[in-house]
């Protein structure tokens, strides 16, 4: 049995539907029931009138004529409900792929043979970079509320201010300025974490609706539409000891830094072709979040496989 992380069931469905003849996403049985009944009423009346018809020299007849009245309705009153009942298939479809890959011989489970383009499978421990959670909790309001008051770095907060207020006073006191600006550099914590909230700020910017999976030598980014856990779960699966498998295809390899070298100045075309990968390589490196030989992966799956 698998515990999904992450499934693309439209990649899914689209790698099938090239191998085979495709497969069905969902069954749907429709089912009709059909409710009726008829109501009847109405009123009749009768009347009866007798005549005496008289024929001069033969006889006298008496006749009775009557007369009825009929007002009836029959109303039939139908009713027709249809549910509809959706049977999912996506996750069989998975191992449905997966065997047709195994099958053909285009599963390649070797990091060291990977190529661009490959389908490729792996089971490593999993680290999750979800720089839009990592922005929201470095919030400086939000640090705030977690962070107990440091009394000392305000206090000598307000020496700074005092001390700073004319150039005079800067001038006789520029020792002491630049020893408080030190000690709260290294202990104003807020301060620190501004510079996380900075990272994953621009990181979140790079990488929008999406969460890194780190997962042996492959970098994976997965679209949050399609993630199957919450924030607060995806938040402790670094945490477990368990191996993730991945699924998926081979979108590069990295041989190399992108980052220029130097002073070296890139030319306009190639800013403009490359820019936006040569800004995510830089960020990605800097966090040791890649290194050469590492692969960008477009997911498939990310699953745990439950014996």
């Amino acid at each position: 049995m698998k515990e999904y992380i992450y499934l693309d069931m439209d990649l899914v469905n689209s790698c099938l539907a090239q191998l085979d003849e495709g497969i069905l996403t969902k069954i749907i049985t429709g089912q009709v029931s059909n409710n009726s009944h008829q109501e009847d009423g109405g009123e009749e009346s009768s009347s009866e009138k007798d005549v005496k018809l008289g024929i001069p020299v033969i006889a006298n007849t008496g006749v009775k004529f009557s007369n009825t009245k009929i007002d009836k309705f029959s109303t039939v009153y139908s009713q027709s409900n249809s549910e509809l009942i959706e049977t999912a298939l996506a996750d069989f479809s998975t191992d449905v792929l997966l065997n047709k890959l195994k099958e053909n011989g285009k599963l390649h489970t070797d990091e060291s043979e990977w190529n661009d383009g490959n389908f490729i499978f792996s089971a490593h421990k999993l680290d999750v970079f979800n720089f839009e959670q990592l922005k929201q909790s470095t919030k400086k309001e939000n640090i705030n509320l977690m962070l107990q008051p440091n009394n000392e770095i305000n206090d000598l907060k307000k020496e700074l201010g005092i001390l700073e207020k004319n150039t005079a006073s800067r001038t006789k006191h520029a020792e002491r300025i630049l020893l408080i600006k030190q000690i709260i550099e290294e202990n104003d914590y807020p301060k620190n974490f501004k510079n996380i909230y900075n990272f994953a700020s621009y990181s979140s910017f790079l990488f929008p609706d999406t969460i890194l999976f780190k997962i042996g030598k492959s970098l994976s980014m997965c679209t949050k539409e399609y993630i199957r856990m919450n924030t607060p779960l995806l938040t402790f699966l670094s945490q477990t000891k368990r191996k993730a498998n991945i699924f998926g295809i081979v979108l590069a390899r990295r041989d190399e830094s992108l980052a220029p070298n130097g002073e070296e100045q890139l030319e306009t075309n190639v800013i403009a072709s490359t820019g936006p990968a040569i800004f995510n390589d830089i960020m990605l490196e800097s966090f040791n979040l890649i290194e050469n030989g590492d692969y960008f992966i477009r997911p498939i799956a990310i699953y745990y496989d439950h014996e």
